[in-house]
């Protein structure tokens, strides 16, 4: 979760300035933290990279216009590296961006890689090289700022998916905004709207199609939970914390034949000279 603000959308107002200050997001911050990342993207040159929603601060266009550039040149800078993003619950519907706009504005991140025929909301699939399926699920209500969106219709998507990469000898990996499992005691009752609905039904149903992994963020915790459904197969919910909230971290994940290792990795500085250049009143 970047919920990336870009420094030129940050305004003096007394109500922008309550905003900002009453939220615990580092969003002042967000574009020196960003940039910090992806210094450390370059000094480590991944083979791909995921992002599972709330690309933006609340879905502004000019935020995710300014995100797309950087996005654009980080791709540039690191050959062969591919991006791919799905929307979050702070990106698209209600937030002044439409899912068609979204879709637009990161067609070179997913959508032009599409495996699939174009869908109304957010979703497709996508291959990751030789060996594994991306299937990027747009978990997310329109009409609702944190529940999730699941369906019966998306549901029967991603089985559709899942068989389509089994069938061509493909490991699914899903990614969505919103966590499949409980990262935390009784989030289901506590923070209900950030996991999915009938969630141990979906895990269940997911888990049986073959899906072992699922990418996930919206809950800001950094965290790694398996869900054993009542065939024995498991699926695995990695839930990655928001880059703009303490303690500023990303996960990296490495596949092999034998083996998936993962860690989390933390931004621990940033360019306060140029900070303070880019947001006025920023000390």
């Amino acid at each position: 979760d970047l919920h990336y603000l870009s420094p030129d959308m940050i305004a003096g107002t007394e109500d922008f300035e309550h905003a900002l200050n009453s939220d615990r997001k580092l969003l002042k911050e967000s574009s020196a933290i960003l940039y910090e990342k992806f210094e450390q993207v370059r000094a480590d040159k991944p083979d791909i990279l995921l992002v599972s929603g709330d690309l933006t601060k609340d879905g502004e266009q000019e935020c995710h216009a300014a995100l797309a550039k950087q996005l654009q040149q980080l791709q540039q800078d690191i050959p062969g590296l591919k991006i791919y993003v799905i929307n979050g619950n702070h990106d698209a519907g209600n937030w002044g961006t439409s899912l068609e706009d979204f879709k637009r504005i990161y067609a070179e991140f997913g959508y032009d890689k599409a495996i699939t025929e174009p869908r109304s909301d957010c979703s497709y699939a996508a291959d990751l090289g030789s060996k594994y399926r991306l299937i990027a699920l747009d978990s997310c209500d329109p009409d609702a700022s944190t529940a999730d969106g699941m369906s019966a219709e998306k549901l029967e998507w991603v089985h559709a998916q899942a068989k389509a990469a089994k069938a061509d000898g493909r490991y699914p990996i899903l990614m969505m905004h919103h966590n499949l499992l409980d990262h935390m005691p009784l989030q289901r009752i506590f923070s209900k709207n950030f996991i999915v609905r009938f969630h141990n039904t979906t895990a269940e149903l997911f888990a049986d199609w073959g899906i072992r992994m699922v990418l996930s963020g919206h809950e800001h915790c950094s965290d790694a939970t398996v869900y054993t459904s009542a065939l024995g197969n498991k699926i695995y919910d990695f839930a990655t914390t928001s880059l703009t909230m303490y303690p500023l971290q990303y996960r990296i994940i490495d596949f092999t034949d034998e083996m998936i290792s993962y860690a989390a990795e933390t931004v621990r500085s940033i360019d306060t000279a140029a900070l303070s250049a880019a947001v006025k009143g920023y000390s």
